[in-house]
């Protein structure tokens, strides 16, 4: 008679897998939980998704696990505490990345609608090495033209 076996039992399945090995683990399911193909289990285990499976090292990965309220706010007191040597470093430098990284965007976004802009006016021919200036349209466009 064998024992059926929840999605609870999971994670103490794949970590003595992992431990142990495949064959300790199919073992184990035979002699204690009486399967007759404990294959089967851990084509479950893998189609469940919680436990990716990466078969170059023939072991579970650890799931992704989300990280707890704690670990996203920062409490009142930290807050209000006038000293910032509380505030993890990590924390900071995450920060002063995510900002760089928008202020880069922005200034990718602001650059490309400069050069959409210009490319209303100037055409560049790389062929015959020229630039075509489109100065009826610039003028009516209000734009001063100025040559060295």
């Amino acid at each position: 008679m064998s024992t059926i076996i929840s999605e609870s039992m999971f994670p103490e399945l794949v970590a003595y897998y992992n431990k142990e090995g495949k064959t300790a683990a199919y073992d184990l399911l035979r002699s204690q939980y009486g399967m007759k193909h404990p294959g089967m289990l851990f084509s479950r285990i893998k189609k469940s998704g919680k436990f990716p499976y990466n078969p170059a090292s023939d072991r579970f990965d650890e799931p992704d696990i989300p990280p707890s309220s704690e670990d996203i706010f920062i409490g009142l007191d930290t807050l209000c505490h006038a000293s910032s040597s509380n505030v993890s470093t990590s924390a900071a430098v995450s920060y002063a990345e995510a900002r760089s990284s928008a202020m880069e965007s922005l200034v990718h976004e602001l650059l490309g609608d400069r050069l959409l802009a210009l490319s209303h006016y100037i055409t560049m021919d790389t062929v015959n090495r020229t630039i075509l200036i489109d100065r009826s349209s610039l003028q009516a466009d209000g734009y001063r033209i100025i040559t060295h």
